[in-house]
This record gives C-alpha cells, structure tokens and sequence, in this order.
C-alpha cells in the first residue's frame, strides 16, 4: 500500500510540477511580401526558431517593448533550411532601430516592435518584429520579417514579408522523464497486484 502511495505522487508530481519557462519552438510563415515585385525573386520565409529564456519574468530596455516578458538567452534553428545565428546587439545600420531579444506569451504579440535579430548561413541580415495596427478596423496584430536584402521597391530599401507567427511552450525534458518514470512505475504496481 505505502509503495502505491509513494508511485501515485512520484506521477503526480511528474504531472503538476511548475512549469518552466525555458524552451520555446517559435514558428513564422511567411503570406506576403510588403511589395509585390519582390515576390518573384524572394521565396517566403520558413522560420523556425527554437528558444531558450530565462524563467523569471522581466522589462526589457529596447523600444517599443511590451512590458513584462522573458529575456532570451539563446536560440537556433533554420529559415528556408539555411541555420540562423542570433544576434542580440551589433554596431550594424540595419538593427539602427534596436533589438529587443524578449518573448512575450502572455501578450498576443508575443515580439516586440524592436524584435528579434538574426542572420542566416548565407551572410543576410534579419529582423523579426511585430506591432499592433490601431488603423485597421478591427485593430490587427501584425508580423513582420524585413531582410538585409535590397528591395525591388523605390518607398523601401529591404526586402519584407508579412507573415503568421507562433509561439508554443516545450517541455523540459527532466519534467517529462519523470512523468514517464512514474507512469512506468504504477504500471509495474498495477501489474504485481494482479499476479
């Protein structure tokens, strides 16, 4: 009996233990480029970004932040299959406007208007940022990747694509081990129980 007792809390533990707010998979997929004569040179953009925080909450000091969020420690990943190196500050004109490298799930958002900075294995530049649009009706959230690569535009230097954004929570991995251990356990219980 106490063996029982002491395998239902190891899984509920495993269960209910606190969350972390370590891992992210964020996901961006292109819909549009921002001008039509770059669709026809520019693939859209597969972005997939795994991303490491810190766990405690806190304010980031870039412009245009939204408040309350999770700093970025590291992150990796590919666009267009190509790896990404992240870049949280550079003397670079691109990233003139600032580089906000926080998460923000608990604001529909989730990047801030400054947003997150990477380069790919082929030398480019980017920039993934997002901002609420007060002057559509109804008021829209917006995500947006601009490029170091020249646009074929004359009203903007750099390529942009509109796009979807996606943010999901992964789980780590010691909080799902343990689940498993416990799940196996009350099987092994259950299973001497019948014999």
């Amino acid at each position: 009996m106490k063996t029982s007792i002491a395998l239902a809390a190891t899984v509920i533990v495993g269960l209910c233990g606190p969350a972390q707010a370590a891992d992210w998979m964020l996901t961006f997929e292109g819909i549009a480029p921002a001008w039509s004569g770059d669709a026809e040179s520019f693939p859209l953009p597969d972005l997939r970004l795994y991303i490491t925080t810190e766990d405690e909450l806190s304010t980031s000091t870039a412009p245009s932040n939204l408040g309350q969020g999770y700093r970025i420690t590291s992150f990796s990943g590919t666009r267009n299959g190509l790896a990404i190196t992240p870049v949280f500050s550079s003397a670079d004109s691109f990233y003139s406007y600032g580089i906000d490298s926080y998460l923000y799930p608990g604001n529909p958002q989730l990047v801030g208007g400054a947003g997150l900075a990477y380069t790919t294995s082929d030398g480019l530049l980017f920039n993934l940022y997002g901002f609420t649009a007060t002057f559509v009706n109804p008021v829209e959230i917006q995500w947006w990747e601009m490029s170091s690569s020249p646009s074929s535009s004359p009203y903007s230097p750099n390529v942009t694509f509109r796009g979807e954004l996606t943010l999901a929570a992964v789980p780590e991995p010691t909080t799902t081990g343990m689940m498993l251990a416990g799940l196996a356990a009350v099987g092994i219980a259950l299973r001497r129980r019948r014999a």
